[in-house]
């Protein structure tokens, strides 16, 4: 383990092991509480280039002032950021820090502490790993049992496949379903989401658009970290600007390893999703065609609450569904398109990059791995 990955696993697991203590606080004490706290901090990408640079993001139940401290790992001063106005959606941009460092750092506003965490700035090309997982947004005893196991497995950022917040994205219901279970991992690793259909029932998607600071078009964008190209997508709306856009990225895309994720599977083997295709025809028909020509590697999906990998067609990417994340789970149908399926079992799935090899593995909320599989670029 790196000495980065061990400080983050014990910053992690402090977090975790305080986080009951943390909820029985903010639930107990009233609406005083909630007036002083609301959510966060977390880390975001925004358009920081996460090697000079990073966002800190908290929110509060009322408008107040933006300041976060920091200082590397080497250094005892604090220094200061801030930014200009009372606001209840904080975003601080952080520059001028140096490439493969470690930072701490803390938010504070109205002169109280929010909380903090810890910072690891990019470094040129190494190995990494990640989580992913979705449809999660339930504030239930799964979904933190989910955000536990991944907090134990060290990973530098998380992407999330959609559905943060059932029944209807309202903005109210984010400390409860996001900021809550999620408060330790997303304080020292960077949070990617893609939009799902109950996301962007709230107000057309206008409070994820608020609570998070992403970059490019946002709801559709594009980052880059190590040797490897991430995609997000918004599969509410697959129209003619999103695939040209996607077309364009894609070809912009010129990293080793091309990752893309979105809400509605392209394929489905979920009971009642219009049979063993199911599926997003749009998603299918539109967008699959192109991660085909430009040779995506891996796809994400979730919007169906299971674990899915379904058999790779050639040429294309491999597909999978993480959509086991906290939310009620659904059956499944038969399907000759299925590797592996798991419809028993809350989890999400790890990856794990090094050069030219890729290791993924699906893992359990009690920390069981149901599936893997390896890609070796060097082999070819």
């Amino acid at each position: 383990m790196t000495a980065r990955r061990a400080a983050w696993s014990l910053v992690v697991v402090l977090g975790l092991g305080l986080i009951g203590t943390c909820l029985y606080s903010l639930s107990s004490a009233g609406s005083g509480s909630e007036s002083r706290f609301s959510g966060g901090p977390m880390l975001q990408r925004g358009d920081a280039d996460g090697k000079t640079e990073i966002y800190v993001v908290w929110r509060t139940a009322e408008e107040s002032d933006s300041v976060v401290s920091y200082r590397s790992s080497d250094e005892h001063a604090w220094v200061l950021a801030s930014d200009a106005g009372p606001t209840r959606y904080h975003a601080v941009k952080l520059t001028g820090l140096s490439p493969e460092k470690n930072y701490e750092y803390k938010a504070e506003s109205g002169g109280k502490e929010i909380g903090g965490g810890w910072i690891y700035t990019l470094d040129s090309g190494g190995g990494f790993r990640f989580a992913v997982f979705g449809d999660s947004g339930s504030g239930s005893d799964n979904q933190y049992a989910v955000a536990k196991e991944i907090g134990t497995r060290n990973v530098d950022f998380i992407l999330h496949t959609g559905d943060l917040i059932y029944p209807r994205g309202e903005d109210k219901d984010y400390l409860k379903q996001f900021y809550r279970p999620y408060r330790a991992l997303i304080a020292s690793s960077v949070f990617y989401p893609s939009i799902g259909n109950h996301d962007f029932s709230g107000d057309g998607g206008s409070p994820w658009m608020k609570n998070f600071v992403l970059p490019g078009k946002e709801r559709y964008y594009h980052f880059d970290y190590s040797n490897a190209d991430f995609i997000a997508l918004d599969s509410n709306n697959i129209n003619d600007e999103s695939v040209e856009w996607l077309d364009q990225e894609l070809a912009k895309c010129n990293k080793t390893w091309k990752f893309v994720y979105f809400h509605h599977p392209p394929f489905s083997n979920a009971a009642g999703r219009n049979g063993p295709r199911g599926g997003n025809n749009a998603a299918r028909d539109r967008w699959m065609p192109l991660l085909a020509k430009h040779r995506v590697d891996v796809v994400f999906c979730g919007h169906d609450h299971l674990y899915t990998r379904f058999k790779k067609r050639e040429g294309g990417p491999v597909l999978i569904v993480e959509g086991c994340g906290g939310k009620s789970l659904y059956k499944t149908v038969p399907s000759d398109e299925v590797q592996v399926t798991d419809t028993e079992n809350y989890g999400f799935g790890l990856v794990d990059v090094q050069g030219e090899i890729l290791y993924f593995r699906h893992i359990t909320a009690d920390g069981k791995e149901l599936d893997s599989f390896s890609i070796n670029k060097e082999a070819k």
